[in-house]
């Protein structure tokens, strides 16, 4: 209903949306309705059909200077405000841009399952068409840095002989093959393998680095890659020098299907519907934390890491401090509107409000071990 919609949106400062899955709810029109009032909106979606169709609202948003913020949350959010801090530093430092960031993210703790509204989100997206998977699976489906000879990502070019024709690819390093396979950090030498939401998050941070280009003349760095990867515990590497002593053998593992997952939760008790999710004593025991290491062209490196709650506290506390700071900060930010980032939006202050809210913190440094738990709170 538009109408309640516009009501909605002159009743508030910022809207924050929870209700996925954002590619079916039509939500469209709540952005729309705040477009038109001047009112602030940011959601938790991980979605890139969804965040797609937001792109078309930016002029939409500029000139009603409502900051629109899709996914202000764990995924797309912790990744780029992390990269954001490490390309300050050595901006300031050194003077350079960043060549490569490499996220890192990890969990512990009891396993609470799948909320209803995360499931409903995959089975959407595996149900989704031809042109939109087609466009799921382009790493620059976002948009990316616009180098001096390409708008569409950095590329490589290969010159067929006898033809002189020219064929152009994208990078090895910025491709979505990188990501799904075990590897060995070359910065760092820990042990990685495929992390869920890497193919959302990478294409998240290569739309900051454009916009930041765009917008300010200032990304990250002109020829950025930047990866994300799940970090491999020694426990993990141990049990797998075990089974390759004893002489068995070391298959890659991948996620199930939609319906095998159904299926597998359903098993467990741990199946939720849309609405629905675990329960909270299920959670206090869980954490997440994100690492992240930062290199520039001419090898001068920042490192940061953070340990927060269960990624559904930590998508919430994404979600909260990215309203907070629209409604107390956006007097001093330097975007009045838009459909931005929040990394791009939210800069310092956006980062200042999730370090102070309880997350345990590192800079030029990662978390031990030891360290890796919730915080206490």
């Amino acid at each position: 209903d538009p109408v309640s919609m516009l009501d909605l949106a002159k009743s508030a400062w910022v809207i924050i949306n929870v209700a996925g899955p954002y590619m079916l709810a039509q939500g469209e029109v709540m952005i729309d309705a705040c477009c038109i009032c001047g009112t602030d909106y940011c959601d938790v979606a991980g979605e890139i059909p969804w965040t797609m169709r937001t792109l078309e609202l930016h002029e939409h948003a500029k000139k009603g200077r409502a900051c629109i913020i899709p996914s202000a949350a764990v995924a797309g959010g912790y990744p780029d405000i992390l990269t954001h801090i490490c390309a300050k530093k050595l901006r300031e430092e050194t003077g350079e841009e960043l060549r490569r960031s490499i996220c890192y993210a990890r969990g512990g703790g009891a396993g609470a399952g799948t909320s209803g509204g995360t499931l409903a989100t995959r089975a959407a997206m595996n149900a989704a068409s031809d042109w939109v998977r087609k466009k799921m699976a382009d790493p620059f489906s976002l948009d990316g840095f616009i180098p001096e000879f390409d708008r569409n990502g950095v590329k490589e070019a290969t010159v067929q002989q006898g033809t002189g024709h020219v064929v152009f690819k994208n990078r090895r390093e910025d491709q979505d093959a990188v990501l799904s396979k075990v590897s060995q950090c070359p910065l760092t030498g820990i042990w990685r393998a495929p992390w869920v939401y890497a193919y959302f998050d990478t294409r998240i941070v290569r739309r900051s680095n454009e916009m930041l280009a765009n917008m300010e003349n200032q990304p990250y760095g002109k020829f950025l890659n930047f990866q994300e990867f799940m970090y491999l515990p020694p426990s993990a590497l141990a049990e797998a020098a075990a089974i390759k002593e004893a002489g068995g053998e070391l298959k890659p593992t991948s996620g199930p299907s939609v319906g095998g997952e159904k299926e597998q939760l359903e098993k467990m008790g741990k199946y939720y519907k849309q609405g629905e999710g675990p329960p909270l004593e299920e959670l206090s025991d869980a954490w997440i934390a994100f690492f992240l290491v930062a290199e520039t062209e001419s090898g001068n490196k920042a490192a940061c890491s953070l340990v927060g709650k269960d990624g559904y506290f930590e998508t919430a506390r994404c979600a909260v401090e990215m309203a907070l700071a629209l409604r107390y900060d956006k007097a001093e930010m330097p975007h009045k509107g838009g459909v931005m980032n929040a990394a791009v939006c939210g800069k310092d202050f956006y980062a200042h409000r999730l370090i102070n809210s309880g997350l345990k913190w590192k800079m030029n440094s990662w978390h031990s071990e030891e360290e890796l738990s919730p915080p206490d709170y």
